[in-house]
């Protein structure tokens, strides 16, 4: 009957141009999140693979130091070493790494 009273007393005050309010509480905000999962056209900044349209993130290590490029872009045949973020040396074109990486050549032992 409360909610029947309630509901009346809401729906006059809507009719008179006041307002109404609810007794039931609002649903609390969704978490925000500090990750970027913007998808990025070639040539602009990124993290990781995933936040690139290509889905090729290169460069170096640091927040924002990657760029994204185009996965189907023309690379040399030579093979260069790379030290990679995870400290694990890995081998790729001279010209096109594939990957983030801290140094060009292989990772101190």
């Amino acid at each position: 009957m409360k909610h029947l009273l309630a509901s009346a007393l809401c729906l006059s005050a809507l009719l008179i141009g006041g307002a109404c309010k609810s007794s039931t509480p609002a649903p609390a905000p969704a978490p925000t999140s500090n990750q970027d999962t913007m998808v990025h056209a070639d040539g602009t900044a990124c993290d990781s693979n995933d936040q690139c349209a290509s889905g090729v993130c290169e460069g170096g290590c640091e927040p924002g130091a990657g760029v994204c490029v185009a996965a189907d872009r023309a690379c040399t045949r030579d093979l260069a070493s790379y030290c990679g973020c995870d400290g694990v040396t890995f081998q790729a074109s001279g010209s096109c790494p594939g990957q983030r990486f801290a140094s060009e050549g292989a990772c101190a032992p």
